[in-house]
């Protein structure tokens, strides 16, 4: 193919066009062309972090000069209660369990009913053995009283033998004489010497019936002391079997929430077994380990700021309650011996016990064993522990069952007093019922 000009033929196929020179530099720009918007946006970005740093130490700064070196702050905090364990103090079968799982209790509410079968007949064989011994100190006291009356008698009787052998003596001697004289018969000195034999020996017999009923009151002040300390030991008894039976019934010493349970009905319980735990989640309060360190500013009475990891966005106000006597290492199982070995100091932690406030809207949902966060407001205004102390209303105790209430006793007639001769001795007794304020900072 020729070109236009008449020249020789090209080959189209071979025809390439000419490129530009890849090491060949770019054209500058023209002067009319703008610079590059993002360089400046960069400038103006870090102007802006720099700003913000510089602001955010200032803040901290000044934090920290007028706040947070004047607290005291730890991690090493959780939440506890002084729960109560209920356990049996008598054995038997349970035949009433009132309670279920983590079901709220008031003071004196009834959890649970061992059977009260046998411990009510303890309670009237009691009685029925005090009666049995009033009883006896009466008949005692009235044997005592007619002593006097048989001691007299027998010292009468002893008067008339006397006066019995007297004349038989006389008798003997009248008879005797006539008889050697030969005036009188040998019978009637015989019947003479028979009867002062029988006056001698009734005088024996009143003094010996004198004797035994002298002793005898001896004997009866004697029974009647061991009467009275018998009743005593019964009176004793009786208090024990009441108080046997009033221990059926379990019930609740204080208000709080039921935990634990492991009661069930049918279930045969014996003295001692944990049946379950009562936590008064009212009372909740916080144990806060502070180190040594920092413990120097803190007093009872500190306002104090909790932050449950519960509730991290909610805290909760409470004061400084009190502050160990010891660090918690004094009371380990196995406390440390730095006198031997090697030795590396190490910060001790003294336990802080902070109390929470009553009246705070997160009271009542905190739980025990919660990890917390404690800060304590050195320079905040102290309050009275006492008044953040949880008021609860006292409560009126269920009433008993019908089932397991405590019989009435017998009446008692009152013993007789004893005579005035007598050595008076105690009557039954009544059957009775059952620092400056230093930078602090740390975790």
């Amino acid at each position: 193919m020729r070109d236009e000009n008449g020249g020789e033929p090209r080959d189209i196929m071979n025809t390439v066009p000419s490129q530009p020179d890849s090491t060949m530099q770019a054209n500058p720009a023209s002067p009319d062309t703008p610079a590059p918007v993002h360089k400046g946006r960069k400038h103006l970005l870090l102007g802006l972090g720099a700003v913000a740093v510089v602001a955010a130490a200032a803040w901290a700064g000044w934090q920290y000069w007028t706040v947070w070196q004047y607290e005291a702050s730890t991690d090493d905090a959780y939440l506890h209660a002084d729960y109560v364990s209920i356990a049996p103090q008598v054995s038997g079968y349970l035949i009433s369990v009132n309670v279920g799982d983590n079901q709220p209790v008031r003071k004196g509410d009834i959890l649970a009913i061992i059977d009260p079968i046998p411990y009510q007949a303890a309670v009237q064989q009691a009685q029925a053995t005090i009666e049995h011994g009033s009883a006896l100190i009466v008949q005692v006291r009235a044997e005592l009283a007619t002593q006097p009356s048989i001691i007299e008698e027998a010292r009468a009787s002893i008067s008339v033998n006397e006066a019995v052998l007297k004349f038989a003596q006389e008798n003997m001697a009248r008879y005797g004489t006539l008889a050697r004289e030969g005036f009188g018969t040998q019978q009637a000195r015989e019947e003479a010497a028979s009867n002062l034999g029988q006056a001698q020996a009734r005088l024996e017999l009143s003094r010996a019936a004198l004797n035994a009923a002298e002793k005898r009151t001896a004997t009866l002040t004697a029974e009647l002391a061991a009467a009275q300390a018998a009743l005593k030991q019964n009176e004793a008894a009786l208090v024990q079997a009441r108080f046997n039976l009033d221990r059926t019934v379990l019930r609740a010493p204080m208000d709080g929430v039921v935990g634990n349970r492991a009661l069930r009905l049918g279930m045969y319980v014996q003295p001692g077994s944990q049946l379950l735990s009562i936590v008064p989640l009212h009372a909740v309060y916080v144990k806060a380990n502070y180190k040594e360190t920092n413990l120097a500013g803190i007093a009872p009475g500190m306002p104090v700021s909790i932050y449950v990891d519960t509730f991290p966005d909610t805290p909760v106000r409470g004061i400084v309650n009190s502050i160990a006597p010891a660090a918690g290492q004094t009371f380990a199982l196995l406390p440390p011996d730095n006198a031997t070995g090697n030795f590396t100091k190490i910060v001790q932690r003294v336990p802080v016990k902070i109390t929470i406030d009553p009246h705070d809207k997160l009271a009542g949902q905190l739980r025990p064993g919660m990890s917390v966060t404690a800060t304590v407001h050195l320079l905040g205004k102290r309050v009275e522990p006492e008044a953040f102390t949880p008021q609860t209303a006292p409560a009126q105790p269920a009433p008993l069952p019908a089932s397991v209430a405590v019989p009435a006793p017998a009446p008692i007639s009152p013993p007789a007093a004893p005579p005035a001769s007598v050595p008076d001795a105690a009557g039954p007794a009544p059957v009775s019922s059952p620092p400056p304020v230093r930078p602090a900072t740390g975790r």
